[in-house]
């Protein structure tokens, strides 16, 4: 049958890209339907591109899958000749009671990050090393592990060794609804397939794929807004110090782009709206308020700003679902 597969997976963002990628390697026939023009176009296009280490709570699968995940997607990145820039995060203390909780925080994070190494910096040390920063800061702690990838490049590396290696793509297709009698049927705006497995990645839409087999989720739809700059301030991320995390979000930070641009957030707010991509200068007031106290220099020239939406479960969590024996959901995968 020539609609017949042995994997579909709807989406093919960085989620189910990375999907196809790894079944490309056994010898099945998959497809993946995409209701936009071309791979990557939702959650996976309104990002900062950085492979993260710290993700708070430690024992979320959110966080799990981060420290897993780590060193095997930079494997993928060399293998696949994308542009990255291996680099670190400087978790910066401002504020005198901050300063007192380093130690702290330091053995919390070298406690919960078997594998990546954590280092308490000095001030003289940490200013003479990024001399763009503030003054004011009066210690930090420096994660290592992290890096910034060229999300362009690995979009279209994922896609491209899926389709040479035999992956079949449907894109500008809408799933309208799903069957489950032994094997799984899905129809679209524009055909029938028939599959043994189903892998729900569709992002943003995920929780109305689930909706379709008969799951219920409602995400909370966070906006996450981040500037451009023509410049970099620094050679690491700079973050500041929170001794009081919030779970829907890991704060923010001052980036760079893998060539060499500043990149300054996100800040985060609810949305109503899955379309909602708006940025505007009040946005940019938040960030530049939120994240000058750590350097002296100026940021450089605002290129532009733009703005991704993460569909943010009840579980504040990545969740990974069954509905049945034959088909898995990849909800809430909010920050590729």
């Amino acid at each position: 049958m020539k609609n017949k597969y042995d994997v579909i997976i709807i989406g093919a963002g960085i989620t189910g890209l990375m999907i196809s990628y790894k079944l490309s390697h056994y010898n099945l026939r998959v497809l993946v339907i995409e209701r936009n023009p071309e791979p990557g176009w939702g959650v996976s296009r309104g990002h900062a591109a950085v492979v993260h280490v710290v993700q708070l709570p430690f024992k979320s699968l959110k966080s799990k899958l981060a420290r897993a995940g780590n060193k095997e997607l930079l494997r993928i990145c060399k293998e696949l000749g994308v542009r990255h820039r291996i680099t670190s995060t400087l978790i910066l203390a401002t504020k005198f009671y901050h300063f007192l909780a380093l130690p702290f925080v330091y053995l919390y994070l070298k406690m919960n990050l078997k594998g990546f190494e954590v280092k308490l910096r000095g001030r003289r040390s940490l200013l003479r090393e990024e001399p763009a920063l503030s003054p004011k800061i009066l210690g930090g702690i420096e994660v290592k592990g992290y890096a910034v990838v060229d999300s362009f490049d690995l979009i279209y590396g994922l896609y491209e060794f899926s389709r040479v290696n035999g992956v079949e793509f449907a894109f500008e297709e809408e799933v309208r609804s799903i069957e489950y009698n032994g094997t799984v049927k899905v129809i679209t705006d524009k055909g029938e397939y028939e599959s043994n497995y189903l892998i729900n990645a569709a992002g943003l839409w995920a929780d109305e794929i689930f909706k379709l087999t008969g799951g219920e989720m409602k995400f909370e739809l966070g906006k996450g807004v981040m500037v451009v700059f023509d410049k970099a301030v620094s050679e690491r991320l700079l973050a500041p110090l929170y001794l009081k995390a919030d779970p829907k979000t890991k704060g923010g930070a001052i980036m760079f782009t893998h060539d060499g641009r500043g990149l300054w957030g996100p800040n985060l707010r609810l949305t109503h709206s899955k379309d909602d991509i708006s940025a505007d200068e009040t946005d940019l007031e938040i960030l530049l308020k939120k994240f000058s106290k750590l350097i002296r220099v100026d940021p450089g020239i605002p290129l532009k700003a733009y703005a991704g939406i993460r569909p943010i479960p009840p579980q504040n969590d990545f969740v990974l679902e069954r509905s049945g024996d034959k088909i898995i959901h990849v909800l809430g995968t909010e920050s590729p």
